[in-house]
């Protein structure tokens, strides 16, 4: 329904568990996030310690010693640009077919892996109204996250964890790091 408010990972976390526990009442859950996904995982995990277990795949965390390369990284500019929701969303609105193509274009190794068909899907998805603010509001909310997780992450999760990088990813060789800042029973590979 693209709220106005309650993109920190943690308000996430918590509609995505009251969303799980309409589904099942299975005593614990494995949780698997990818990118900003992984964010939500680590949100999810803090709240509800729990799990059976936690995957992660290519993302630092937010408020993580793992998570400041990542920030700086120029080749990570949509971070800060998404971040200024307004400004972002305006520059955006009738151009989300082009942003979407070129976003994708240049982030994606196999680029025959999402076609035209695909691509637009995703724009018509980011042109209902309140969808770019949505998507650029969860980059936003990457402050809170990070104060979020750093005053939560002081002692690691004891929750199974598997951390997963891609070596072609900008975060995939922070990866390793990221899974022992996050839960004292981590694995990690990389792809």
């Amino acid at each position: 329904d693209r709220p106005t408010g309650g993109y920190d990972k943690h308000t996430m976390a918590d509609d995505l568990h009251a969303w799980v526990g309409c589904l099942t009442d299975a005593p614990g859950e494995h949780v698997i996030g990818h990118d900003l996904g992984a964010m939500v995982a680590v949100a999810y995990a803090l709240s509800h310690p729990e799990l059976r277990s936690l995957t992660l795949v290519d993302a630092p965390i937010p408020g993580t010693a793992t998570w400041a390369p990542i920030a700086a990284n120029p080749r990570i500019w949509h971070f800060g640009f998404h971040s200024n929701v307004d400004l972002a969303a305006r520059l955006v609105t009738g151009n989300e077919r082009l942003y979407i193509e070129e976003f994708v274009r240049v982030r994606i190794g196999n680029t025959a892996a999402i076609g035209d068909a695909e691509l637009d899907e995703y724009a018509a998805a980011h042109r209902r109204p309140g969808a770019l603010r949505a998507a650029f509001s969860a980059y936003a909310a990457f402050d809170t996250d990070a104060a979020h997780n750093a005053e939560r992450l002081r002692e690691p999760l004891d929750v199974p964890t598997l951390t997963v990088g891609g070596t072609l990813s900008t975060s995939g060789p922070l990866m390793a790091a990221t899974g022992a800042e996050v839960s004292r029973r981590h694995t990690n590979v990389s792809v």
